[in-house]
């Protein structure tokens, strides 16, 4: 069998993955944080109509834009103990190897091979109300 033809390899990976998520969402359920006007004041009169559905009555997105520009100073900042966090930072390392050996016999190909992988992975996270 030494006289027959083969190759022997190596090889090896390293990946490293790292994520960082920083979301706060404001939530206030105070009665100040509500609108003052009912529901009914954004909508409009007309009805949405797509391909002969009735969704309903329109917003009306004035109405509806003079709101959130009264209540975006208050929800832009940070801190504010009502908000809601979805924060978190997640670490991933994967190391693999492998070793692989053919061998040509007449009409005969053989292959082994063997490959390992390990991979670490931890995190942070930072989630629920402040």
């Amino acid at each position: 069998m030494a006289n027959n033809p083969g190759n022997l390899r190596f090889g090896t990976k390293f990946r490293s993955k790292d994520k960082v998520h920083d979301e706060e969402r404001w939530r206030d359920r105070t009665a100040a944080a509500r609108p003052a006007q009912p529901f009914s004041f954004f909508m409009r009169d007309e009805v949405s109509d797509n391909y002969s559905y009735n969704l309903g009555r329109r917003f009306d997105v004035n109405r509806v834009l003079e709101y959130f520009d009264a209540v975006r100073p208050i929800a832009a900042s940070r801190g504010n103990p009502t908000n809601i966090l979805n924060d978190y930072r997640v670490e991933e390392d994967i190391y693999a190897a492998y070793a692989m050996a053919t061998l040509d016999v007449q009409q005969w190909d053989f292959l082994a091979g063997l490959r390992v992988e390990q991979t670490l992975s931890g995190g942070n996270l930072f989630a629920g109300m402040r």
